[in-house]
């Protein structure tokens, strides 16, 4: 291995940009001749954008940052394809390069913590191991692919978070262009823009590139009441998806509003979080209304908010005010409390029905399980109640995880989750007793956004999602715990 003073200072580094330019250079040119200029025009500033990647990996992750919320508007690839290609893998996999090259020259030690050799060598080495017997092999696939994306974004985060200012920089970059594909969702839905239609009985939830800038979804869930419902579902691919999206968002929202005493500032927190908390409820998903909720209550209660009466009489007025002008569609699903029973919703009887037949199949295949990412096994047995798509989940993460992977791979994914919210904890008392309260407060916004998806999993397998704003945050707190005050502290 090299060390970088002495790349610096060798004579030969000094030719490999002419390399570089006299073997890129004829390449670029033959691609331009072989298509078309214009990409030709994208291979040049392919190469340029990699190469300042590799020169500084940081940029390259802020980039990776700030596309994790385009989701499906950033995939090249249809959702139905074995091999996700997307613009996010793309930043982040050249990201990871340059992240490499660096600590290769520097002889920098790379960052693995427990959390991500549990995650890693336990849970998706024994999934893989799974897909040998799985009778759905290619969803299997589709979900290691998805498993292994998440974990190589942890091991990037963990360890570009070197600096506090990092952290902050990294977070508000992703807050904002939440924020910002929250208006874009608004729009379309006013304006009618982008509407998707379902089939009830042939959709799969997999959309394709030519729907990549739609965000409402005319869902057909309620089908057997012939109730089309209009759902706001962004860049992801499901409404249940967008809204733990934005729900992440709340806890660092607060944090950042906590954070500043600037009143404009504030201002454009409180306008932030209003487009944010608009489009749950856009979402017309009635576990994301309660999922909002628990985290404002989380918030009240950890103290990120201070909260007061008057502070509550603001807040009820101003929904008194605003109910009247709130779409239609939202008091046609989770605005109207008959839908909160059993007898008028078809789809949280059919949940029901899918947590049976998810904890049947476990009781047949409790040590081994049936694979990983199976979606045939639910629909097999659910065919004998009602008319379904041929892929389908259990709705719930931990029925779904045990079902695919047997007692053994849901005992480690349970401990990696135990292990990351204790380290969270740890590191954030650690802070809180020296005084240092930005990181402290920082770690309680994640524990929060962590308690968030655990409450979420119980209606919906959350962890199957590509919810990279979680991956983030933990990520983030997992490099919070590496440079935590143990000792000092006495925690």
């Amino acid at each position: 291995m090299l060390r970088l003073e002495a790349l610096r200072s060798s004579a030969n580094s000094r030719l490999l940009p002419w390399i570089a330019g006299l073997g890129l250079g004829p390449a670029v040119t033959a691609v331009a001749a072989q298509t078309s200029p214009l990409m030709g025009v994208a291979a040049a500033m392919a190469l340029i954008g990699g190469g300042l990647i590799l020169i500084e990996p940081m940029v390259g992750f802020f980039l990776t940052v700030l596309v994790i919320p385009l989701e499906r508007i950033g995939r090249f690839t249809n959702d139905s394809s074995a091999f996700t290609f997307s613009l996010i893998r793309v930043m982040g996999l050249a990201t990871l390069a340059g992240l490499l090259l660096h600590r290769l020259i520097t002889r920098k030690k790379l960052r693995v913590d427990l959390p991500f050799v549990l995650y890693a060598a336990a849970y998706l080495g024994w999934g893989i191991v799974t897909l040998t017997y799985s009778n759905d092999f290619l969803s299997g696939v589709r979900t290691a692919g998805a498993m292994l994306g998440n974990l190589l974004f942890l091991f990037l985060v963990i360890n570009m978070a070197e600096e506090w200012r990092y952290v902050l920089w990294a977070t508000g970059l992703w807050l904002a262009m939440s924020v910002g594909i929250g208006l874009m969702t608004m729009y379309q839905w006013h304006t009618a823009q982008g509407l998707v239609t379902e089939d009830a009985f042939a959709s799969t939830g997999e959309r394709s590139t030519e729907d990549r800038f739609s965000t409402v979804l005319q869902d057909a869930a309620e089908f057997e009441t012939s109730r089309q419902m209009v759902r706001a579902m962004g860049p992801t691919s499901h409404p249940a998806v967008y809204a733990i999206n934005n729900i992440l968002t709340l806890p660092f929202l607060a944090y950042f509003f906590s954070l500043t005493s600037s009143v404009w500032v504030r201002l454009g927190i409180l306008a932030g979080t209003g487009i944010i908390a608009y489009n749950i409820l856009l979402t017309n998903t009635r576990a994301a209304l309660l999922a909002g909720l628990a985290v404002g209550v989380l918030l009240a209660a950890t103290r990120m908010l201070r909260i007061r009466p008057v502070h509550v009489y603001v807040l009820i007025g101003a929904g008194a005010c605003a109910a009247p002008f709130l779409p239609p569609a939202l008091y046609e699903r989770i605005l109207d409390p008959n839908n909160w029973s059993l007898e008028r919703s078809l789809t949280l009887q059919a949940r029901l029905r899918y947590w049976e037949a998810g904890l049947e199949s476990i009781s047949e295949n409790l040590v081994l399980g049936i694979g990983l990412g199976n979606q045939t096994e639910i629909p097999k047995r659910m065919r004998r109640y009602m008319l379904m798509p041929d892929n389908s989940t259990a709705h719930n993460e931990y029925i779904q995880s045990t079902m695919e992977t047997g007692i053994f791979g849901a005992a480690v994914l349970f401990g990696f989750l135990v292990v990351l919210y204790r380290r969270i904890r740890r590191a954030e008392r650690a802070y809180d007793v020296l005084g240092e309260e930005p990181p402290a407060r920082y770690l309680t916004a994640a524990r929060i956004a962590l308690l968030a998806t655990l409450v979420y999993a119980v209606q919906v397998d959350v962890l199957h999602f590509p919810l990279k704003g979680w991956w983030l945050a933990m990520g983030m707190s997992m490099a919070l715990y590496y440079y935590a005050p143990f000792e000092e502290a006495g925690v």
